[in-house]
C-alpha cells in the first residue's frame, strides 16, 4: 500500500470521486489490521476481510469515497467487545458514499453508551448494507445500527437488504434506529430507505439502558422533510419493547410504509405488540400478517397494532390487506386507533382477545373523538373481550369509547349475537353477520396462522364475491386469493385478507 495512494485518497476533490479505471481488490490477511487497508483505497476498490479463527476486534472508520467492504459472512467476524465505539462508523460529512457497500460480515459483541453498537451512519452517508448478521450488540440508541439521515442528499434509495438483526438491545430501537428531518432543496432531495428481506429476531428495547423502551426491533423517527422508510418482505419475530412497539415503533413525524411483512410473537408492555405509531406523518401497512403479538400491562392497547397520529385527522393512515390473528391486549386485542383517520381495508381479524374481565374490543378498539376509522371489506370473527362495546354496536368484536366516533363499517362480516353492524348513515348494502367459514392455511411467514382463510370447498364462505368492488379495482395483486383452494380472486372482490398462493419471497 503506497503512501501516494493514501495521500491521493485524502486530497482528491469531491467532484472527482468516481470509480477509477482499474478498481483493486485488497485482501486483509487473517487477523490483520483493516483500517490501514481502508485508508489506502481509491473510489471503487474492494476490501476483502479474510476469514479468521479469531474475531477482528477493531473499530473502523469508512472513507469519504465509495468502496466495498466485504468478507465471508460467518467466517469474517468483527467484534465490538471493549471498543467503546461502533465497530463501523460513517462520519459526519461523508457525502460521497452513495455507492459504498458493506456486505457478508458478522458483527457482534459491541456494548457502548452511545448510538449504533455495530454500525453508525451520520450526516450525508447513504451506503448499502447487504448480507450481514448483527447479533448481541448493545447501545443506548440502535443496539445494532443507527442511521442519522438528517442531512438531505441527492442519492438513490438507501438499501438494507438481507440483514439479520438478532438479540440486540438498546434503550430505544433495540436493533435499528433511524432518524431524519432534513428538508430537500431544488437540487438536493431527501432519499428513501428500503429495508428488504431482513429479519428482526429477539431484539429488545429496555428502559434500564437509559431511554423510553420504544421499538424492540426497530424505531423510526422523523421531522419536516424526513425520508420515507419502507420495510418490505421482512420478518419481525419475538422482539420486545418495555413501552411501545415490540416489533416496530414509528414516531414523531416519521414516514413509514410496511409491505408484505410478517410480525409474530412480538411483545410490548403498553402499546403495539407488533407495531406502535405515535405522531407519524405517514403510515401504511399492506399485505402483511400479524400472529400472536401481545401487550401485557393493565390498560394496554393494540395487541398487534396501535395508531395515534396525534393530529385529529390531518395525517390519515392506511391498513390494507392484513391478517390479524391471536393478538392480545387489555383493550383492542388486535388494533387500537386514537386521534387518527384510518382506513382498514380487505383485512381479517380472528382469535384476538381483549382482557377477559374488563377489556373491550377483541378485534378493534377506537378512541378517536375528532377523527374517523373507516372499515371496508373486512372480517371480524371469533375475537373475544371481557365487556361488550360501550356504544352498543360491535359487542365483543369492535368497541368505541364513550363519546368517540364509531367506525364507519361497510361490506364487512362482523360477528354479533344478533343483527348486523350498522352501515354509515343507514344507507347501503347491509354488513354480514354470517359464519365466514374460516379454515386453516399458510402464508409466506412459513408458519400456520390458525383458521384465517375462506373455505372454498364446503361449506362455502359467504364472504366470497361479497365485497365492495370488482377485484380488478381493489389493487390486490392479480394472482392473490382468500380461499383454501388457492384460486385467484376474480369478479367481485372477496371480503377479507388475500394472500399469494404459490410463491413466497
Amino acid at each position: 500500500m503506497s503512501a501516494s495512494r493514501k495521500f491521493f485518497g485524502v486530497l482528491l476533490a469531491p467532484a472527482l470521486l468516481a470509480t477509477h479505471a482499474f478498481a483493486t481488490t485488497w485482501v486483509v490477511p487473517p487477523g490483520g489490521a483493516i483500517q490501514p487497508v481502508i485508508n489506502g483505497t481509491l473510489p471503487g476498490d474492494t476490501v476483502f476481510i479474510s476469514p479468521s479463527t479469531t474475531p477482528y476486534n477493531q473499530a473502523l472508520t469508512m472513507p469519504n469515497w465509495d468502496i466495498t467492504l466485504t468478507g465471508s459472512y460467518g467466517g469474517t467476524v468483527l467484534s465490538g467487545a471493549g471498543l467503546g465505539a461502533p465497530v463501523i462508523s460513517f462520519p459526519s460529512g461523508n457525502m460521497n458514499t452513495n455507492n459504498t457497500v458493506v456486505s457478508n460480515l458478522t458483527i457482534k459483541g459491541a456494548n457502548l453508551a452511545g448510538s449504533g453498537g455495530a454500525i453508525f451512519v451520520q450526516g450525508g452517508s447513504r451506503p448499502t448494507f447487504r448480507n450481514l448478521l448483527l447479533t448481541n450488540n448493545t447501545a443506548t440508541s440502535g443496539g445494532a445500527m443507527y442511521l442519522d439521515l438528517t442531512v438531505p442528499v441527492a442519492s438513490p434509495t438507501m438499501k438494507i437488504s438481507r440483514v439479520v438483526f438478532r438479540e440486540n438491545s438498546a434503550a430505544d430501537g433495540g436493533a435499528l434506529y433511524m432518524t431524519g428531518s432534513g428538508v430537500g432543496g431544488p437540487i438536493v432531495t431527501t432519499p428513501s430507505v428500503s429495508v428488504l428481506l431482513s429479519h428482526f429476531e429477539s431484539n429488545n428495547a429496555l428502559t434500564a439502558l437509559g431511554g423510553n423502551g420504544f421499538g424492540g426491533g426497530a424505531l423510526v423517527t422523523g421531522g419536516p422533510g424526513a425520508p420515507k422508510i419502507r420495510f418490505d418482505h421482512s420478518w419481525f419475530q419475538e422482539n420486545h419493547a418495555e413501552s411501545e412497539g415490540g416489533g416496530l415503533f414509528a414516531w414523531f413525524k416519521a414516514r413509514v410504509e410496511v409491505a408484505e411483512c410478517s410480525f409474530a410473537l412480538n411483545t410490548a408492555n403498553w402499546r403495539g405488540g407488533g407495531i406502535s405509531v405515535e405522531g407519524a406523518y405517514e403510515f401504511r401497512v399492506d399485505d402483511s400478517t400479524f400472529d400472536d403479538d401481545n401487550c401485557s400491562d393493565v390498560l394496554s392497547e393494540g395487541g398487534h397494532l396501535y395508531m395515534n397520529a396525534q393530529s385529529k385527522g390531518l395525517h390519515p393512515y392506511t391498513v390494507e390487506n392484513c391478517l390479524f390473528h391471536a393478538g392480545d391486549a387489555y383493550n383492542g386485542g388486535a388494533v387500537t386507533v386514537a386521534d387518527t383517520d384510518v382506513a382498514i381495508l380487505h383485512s381479517t381479524f380472528t382469535d384476538n382477545d381483549a382482557d377477559a374481565a374488563f377489556g373491550i374490543g377483541g378485534a378493534l378498539h377506537t378512541m378517536s373523538f375528532a377523527s374517523l376509522t373507516t372499515v371496508v371489506d373486512c372480517i371480524f370473527w371469533g375475537d373475544g373481550a371481557g365487556l361488550p362495546d360501550p356504544s352498543a354496536l360491535g359487542e365483543l368484536e369492535i368497541a368505541t369509547d364513550f363519546g368517540a366516533l364509531p367506525p364507519a363499517v361497510s361490506f364487512s362480516d362482523v360477528m354479533l349475537t344478533a343483527g348486523t353492524y350498522p352501515v354509515p348513515f343507514g344507507v347501503g348494502t347491509p354488513n354480514l353477520n354470517a359464519n365466514p367459514q374460516l379454515a386453516f392455511g399458510y402464508t409466506c411467514s412459513w408458519s400456520p396462522l390458525g383458521k384465517a382463510f375462506l373455505n372454498a370447498t364446503g361449506p362455502v364462505s359467504p364472504c366470497i364475491d361479497a365485497g365492495s368492488m370488482a377485484f380488478t379495482a381493489s389493487g390486490i395483486p392479480a394472482n392473490w386469493t382468500t380461499n383454501t383452494a388457492g384460486t385467484p380472486d376474480a369478479g367481485t372482490v372477496d371480503i377479507g385478507f388475500h394472500y399469494p398462493p404459490t410463491s413466497c419471497p
